[in-house]
């Protein structure tokens, strides 16, 4: 089970990484895209010193997924239920649309140390 901190992190990875594949049209990235969206528009009206756009570039990048738990981190955004349901709601619809989104979210120092 992941914690708070990283359930957010890695669904706005996941999201930007949904973002970044142009030849993923209709539905599915819709579904996607939307939530991802609406956890941003969520993150940046409760919490204006988090850049919630961090991620949209690089979203594999092991530093700049530490930048965003780190500016999540700072505002307590882990202990805020809005953010965690909005997390948990984009991450369903990764899994259903667009599993290749966690992959390439995936900082590729944690792929390497998978065999």
């Amino acid at each position: 089970m992941m914690e708070p901190l990283e359930k957010i992190v890695k669904a706005l990875a996941a999201g930007a990484a949904n973002n970044l594949r142009p030849n993923l049209r209709g539905l599915e990235n819709t579904a996607v895209s939307n939530q991802f969206y609406a956890l941003k528009a969520l993150i940046a009206r409760k919490y204006a010193k988090v850049d919630e756009d961090v991620l949209d570039i690089g979203p594999a990048s092991a530093e700049r997924q530490q930048q965003m738990m780190t500016q999540l981190q700072d505002v307590s955004a882990d202990e805020d239920e809005e953010v965690l349901q909005q997390a948990e709601i984009l991450l369903t619809a990764v899994k259903k649309h667009d599993p290749k989104a966690f992959w390439a979210s995936t900082p590729i120092e944690a792929l390497s140390t998978h065999p």
